[in-house]
């Protein structure tokens, strides 16, 4: 009776092991295929994201009527483009906000004064993220691409970038 009470048992504890093992195969399973999967979507972002040579068509601009044409695509409520508001003011006489909302008040409460805000789909112009600057010459033809903030190291890089495209 003792020896039939001990392989009972010594089954009851093998399923629990199998079922705990299982459970926790399954998650570990869970894991990398996330994982892969948000590789997977960050090489696609990548891989479409603006580069230099692409050309791009903004509605409501004229990018033709200038040499060259400098821009920030911003959006309310990013802290990266709210921390880029001090560079932003140093190239805004000469740089045009897109926005996939337009908020001229939330760019006025940043001191911002571009010469032109417009509305711009992110995704139709390849830009994976705000902030984004860069500029194109009056074909539309990207020159200059510059993802995220710019930091205190990279502004002095980015201002002399721009001042030798003519910007």
């Amino acid at each position: 009776m003792l020896k039939k009470l001990e392989n009972v048992l010594t089954g009851v504890a093998l399923v629990v092991f199998l079922l705990v093992a299982g459970v926790y195969l399954n998650g570990q399973y869970d894991a990398y295929a996330t994982k892969r999967t948000q590789q997977e979507q960050a090489r696609q972002r990548e891989a479409s994201a603006m580069k230099v040579g692409d050309v791009v068509q903004i509605p409501s601009v004229d990018l033709a009527s200038q040499r060259h044409n400098i821009f920030v695509m911003v959006q309310k409520g990013c802290a990266h483009c709210e921390n880029n508001a001090d560079f932003y003011k140093k190239i805004q006489d000469r740089a045009i906000a897109l926005m996939p909302q337009v908020d001229t008040v939330w760019l006025e409460d940043l001191g911002l004064h571009f010469k032109g805000v417009y509305r711009a789909n992110a995704g139709r112009l390849h830009i994976a993220g705000t902030p984004t600057l860069f500029v194109t010459d009056g074909a539309g033809r990207v020159e200059y691409v510059h993802q995220g903030e710019v930091s205190e190291e990279q502004e002095q890089a980015v201002l002399a970038r721009l001042t030798s495209l003519g910007g």
